[in-house]
Protein backbone atom coordinates (compact mmCIF):
# COMPACT_ATOMS: atom_id res chain seq x y z
CA UNK A 1 0.00 0.00 0.00
CA UNK A 2 2.78 2.52 0.68
CA UNK A 3 2.94 5.49 2.40
CA UNK A 4 -0.05 7.47 3.29
CA UNK A 5 0.69 11.30 1.99
CA UNK A 6 -1.44 13.71 2.64
CA UNK A 7 -1.08 17.65 1.76
CA UNK A 8 -1.31 20.93 3.89
CA UNK A 9 -2.24 23.69 1.22
CA UNK A 10 -4.37 26.92 1.11
CA UNK A 11 -6.54 27.64 -1.90
CA UNK A 12 -8.25 30.39 -3.02
CA UNK A 13 -10.67 30.25 -5.16
CA UNK A 14 -10.51 33.18 -8.12
CA UNK A 15 -14.06 34.85 -9.11
CA UNK A 16 -15.38 34.17 -6.53
CA UNK A 17 -15.94 37.64 -4.94
CA UNK A 18 -16.97 40.59 -5.94
CA UNK A 19 -15.50 43.73 -6.32
CA UNK A 20 -18.65 46.15 -5.29
CA UNK A 21 -21.65 45.92 -3.99
CA UNK A 22 -24.21 47.95 -1.23
CA UNK A 23 -21.84 46.14 1.38
CA UNK A 24 -18.51 46.78 -0.16
CA UNK A 25 -15.72 44.25 -1.27
CA UNK A 26 -16.02 40.63 -1.00
CA UNK A 27 -12.89 39.34 -1.14
CA UNK A 28 -12.52 35.48 -3.23
CA UNK A 29 -13.25 32.72 -1.22
CA UNK A 30 -10.02 31.16 0.60
CA UNK A 31 -10.01 27.67 1.82
CA UNK A 32 -7.38 25.24 3.76
CA UNK A 33 -7.51 21.72 2.62
CA UNK A 34 -5.67 19.05 3.71
CA UNK A 35 -5.85 15.97 1.97
CA UNK A 36 -4.72 12.56 1.66
CA UNK A 37 -3.47 12.29 -1.76
CA UNK A 38 -3.21 8.24 -0.90
CA UNK A 39 -7.06 7.59 -1.00
CA UNK A 40 -8.17 10.90 -3.10
CA UNK A 41 -9.87 12.36 -0.39
CA UNK A 42 -10.45 15.83 1.03
CA UNK A 43 -10.08 14.90 5.24
CA UNK A 44 -10.05 18.75 6.14
CA UNK A 45 -11.88 21.87 4.50
CA UNK A 46 -12.13 24.89 6.74
CA UNK A 47 -12.50 28.46 5.20
CA UNK A 48 -10.20 31.10 6.65
CA UNK A 49 -10.69 34.56 5.95
CA UNK A 50 -7.52 35.50 4.89
CA UNK A 51 -4.06 33.78 3.91
CA UNK A 52 -2.29 34.38 7.23
CA UNK A 53 -5.49 32.88 9.29
CA UNK A 54 -4.11 29.57 7.57
CA UNK A 55 -1.50 28.56 9.75
CA UNK A 56 -3.96 28.14 13.37
CA UNK A 57 -6.89 26.75 11.00
CA UNK A 58 -3.60 23.65 9.54
CA UNK A 59 -2.93 23.44 13.21
CA UNK A 60 -6.43 23.48 14.74
CA UNK A 61 -7.35 20.55 12.16
CA UNK A 62 -4.21 18.32 12.34
CA UNK A 63 -5.26 18.06 15.86
CA UNK A 64 -8.36 16.16 14.79
CA UNK A 65 -7.25 14.31 12.18
CA UNK A 66 -5.40 10.94 12.63
CA UNK A 67 -2.04 11.11 10.75
CA UNK A 68 -0.24 8.22 12.98
CA UNK A 69 2.63 6.71 10.38
CA UNK A 70 1.52 9.41 7.49
CA UNK A 71 3.61 11.18 5.61
CA UNK A 72 2.68 15.15 5.43
CA UNK A 73 3.92 18.21 3.11
CA UNK A 74 2.97 21.81 3.38
CA UNK A 75 4.41 24.78 1.57
CA UNK A 76 6.43 27.28 3.61
CA UNK A 77 3.83 29.30 5.27
CA UNK A 78 3.12 26.53 6.85
CA UNK A 79 6.32 25.36 7.71
CA UNK A 80 6.20 26.28 11.38
CA UNK A 81 7.40 25.12 14.19
CA UNK A 82 4.09 24.74 16.40
CA UNK A 83 2.83 22.71 12.85
CA UNK A 84 5.72 20.58 12.94
CA UNK A 85 5.49 19.61 16.73
CA UNK A 86 1.94 18.69 16.55
CA UNK A 87 2.68 16.48 13.07
CA UNK A 88 5.60 14.63 14.96
CA UNK A 89 3.68 14.32 18.21
CA UNK A 90 0.75 12.66 16.44
CA UNK A 91 3.47 10.44 15.02
CA UNK A 92 3.31 11.53 11.76
CA UNK A 93 6.39 12.62 9.51
CA UNK A 94 7.12 16.12 7.00
CA UNK A 95 8.68 17.14 4.21
CA UNK A 96 8.03 20.69 4.56
CA UNK A 97 9.45 23.60 1.99
CA UNK A 98 11.45 26.59 3.11
CA UNK A 99 11.37 29.88 1.48
CA UNK A 100 12.67 33.17 2.63
CA UNK A 101 9.49 33.95 5.50
CA UNK A 102 12.70 31.77 7.72
CA UNK A 103 15.32 33.93 5.93
CA UNK A 104 18.01 33.43 8.19
CA UNK A 105 17.10 29.67 8.21
CA UNK A 106 16.72 29.11 4.00
CA UNK A 107 19.90 30.83 3.55
CA UNK A 108 21.74 28.58 6.08
CA UNK A 109 20.57 25.75 4.05
CA UNK A 110 20.66 27.50 0.27
CA UNK A 111 24.29 28.50 1.29
CA UNK A 112 25.29 24.30 2.76
CA UNK A 113 24.09 23.05 -0.62
CA UNK A 114 27.38 24.54 -2.35
CA UNK A 115 28.16 23.14 -6.06
CA UNK A 116 30.76 20.82 -4.52
CA UNK A 117 28.47 19.70 -1.96
CA UNK A 118 25.77 18.85 -4.57
CA UNK A 119 28.50 16.56 -6.19
CA UNK A 120 29.58 15.36 -3.04
CA UNK A 121 25.82 13.94 -2.52
CA UNK A 122 25.41 12.94 -6.44
CA UNK A 123 28.72 10.72 -5.71
CA UNK A 124 26.84 8.97 -3.08
CA UNK A 125 23.93 7.14 -4.90
CA UNK A 126 22.16 6.65 -1.90
CA UNK A 127 20.79 10.46 -0.98
CA UNK A 128 20.56 11.36 -4.63
CA UNK A 129 17.77 10.41 -7.23
CA UNK A 130 17.35 12.17 -10.70
CA UNK A 131 14.77 11.41 -13.45
CA UNK A 132 14.32 13.12 -16.70
CA UNK A 133 11.24 14.05 -18.99
CA UNK A 134 11.02 15.11 -23.03
CA UNK A 135 7.86 17.01 -23.94
CA UNK A 136 7.33 20.32 -26.03
CA UNK A 137 10.56 20.39 -27.33
CA UNK A 138 12.50 20.66 -23.82
CA UNK A 139 14.54 18.59 -21.88
CA UNK A 140 13.47 18.33 -17.78
CA UNK A 141 15.40 16.94 -15.28
CA UNK A 142 14.75 17.43 -11.70
CA UNK A 143 17.41 16.30 -9.45
CA UNK A 144 16.50 15.67 -5.64
CA UNK A 145 19.75 15.46 -2.79
CA UNK A 146 18.94 14.89 0.67
CA UNK A 147 21.31 15.22 3.64
CA UNK A 148 21.24 14.09 7.08
CA UNK A 149 24.56 15.86 7.58
CA UNK A 150 22.51 18.96 9.72
CA UNK A 151 24.92 18.78 13.16
CA UNK A 152 26.22 22.66 11.60
CA UNK A 153 22.53 23.81 12.24
CA UNK A 154 22.15 25.47 15.69
CA UNK A 155 18.52 25.76 16.10
CA UNK A 156 18.14 22.22 15.19
CA UNK A 157 16.46 21.35 18.36
CA UNK A 158 13.88 23.87 17.85
CA UNK A 159 12.37 22.08 14.73
CA UNK A 160 10.85 18.78 16.23
CA UNK A 161 12.12 15.21 14.32
CA UNK A 162 14.33 17.03 12.25
CA UNK A 163 16.38 14.67 10.54
CA UNK A 164 17.52 16.37 6.86
CA UNK A 165 17.24 18.46 4.65
CA UNK A 166 16.86 18.43 0.76
CA UNK A 167 17.53 20.39 -2.56
CA UNK A 168 15.70 20.23 -5.50
CA UNK A 169 17.15 21.21 -8.81
CA UNK A 170 15.00 21.27 -11.88
CA UNK A 171 16.51 22.21 -14.82
CA UNK A 172 15.14 22.64 -18.09
CA UNK A 173 16.61 23.08 -21.73
CA UNK A 174 14.51 24.52 -25.06
CA UNK A 175 15.94 21.71 -27.35
CA UNK A 176 15.16 24.77 -30.04
CA UNK A 177 17.05 27.35 -28.94
CA UNK A 178 19.50 26.06 -26.36
CA UNK A 179 18.43 27.94 -23.26
CA UNK A 180 18.78 26.55 -19.64
CA UNK A 181 16.81 27.26 -16.80
CA UNK A 182 17.19 26.24 -13.49
CA UNK A 183 15.31 26.44 -10.15
CA UNK A 184 15.37 25.22 -6.87
CA UNK A 185 14.03 24.42 -3.78
CA UNK A 186 14.45 23.47 -0.16
CA UNK A 187 12.73 21.50 2.08
CA UNK A 188 13.36 20.73 5.66
CA UNK A 189 12.03 16.29 6.47
CA UNK A 190 11.67 14.45 9.45
CA UNK A 191 12.68 11.15 7.07
CA UNK A 192 15.67 10.10 5.27
CA UNK A 193 14.86 7.76 3.02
Amino acid sequence: SGVRLINIDGKQANGTGRTRSKNGAFPNLQTLNIYDSSSGICLSMKNIDKKTNEIPAAQEALLLLDIKGALLTCDALNTQKKTIEIIKERKGNYVCALKLNHQTFYKDVNDYFTDEKLREIRKSETDFITSIDKAHSQIERRNFYLTEDIKWFPEKGQWKGLKAFVCYEKIITDTTTGNVTKERRLFISSITD
